[in-house]
């Protein structure tokens, strides 16, 4: 099923997000800004992913949110 969205994307009924960033991305402008201020242990495991992995651009982080959401973080970025 596809939903579209209008308005506060954090708001979805989808069961998955998905928006590029890059390799320790500080998730503090945009989508990933709303996604920090929503679900603060996302940038947190993400900080500690990036520390432990040291990943690089064209990999994929992806995050459970409680409800059975999953954020697919897209390395699309250096």
């Amino acid at each position: 099923m596809i939903y579209e969205v209008q308005g506060d994307i954090t708001k979805t009924k989808a069961k998955a997000i998905a928006h590029g960033i890059a390799p320790n991305d500080d998730f503090k402008k945009g989508l990933a800004m709303s996604l920090r201020e929503s679900w603060p242990s996302l940038y947190k495991d993400f900080r500690h992913y990036c520390h432990t992995k040291h990943p690089e651009a064209g990999g994929v982080w992806t995050w459970g949110a409680e409800g059975g959401l999953r954020i697919f973080n897209l390395l699309t970025q250096e």
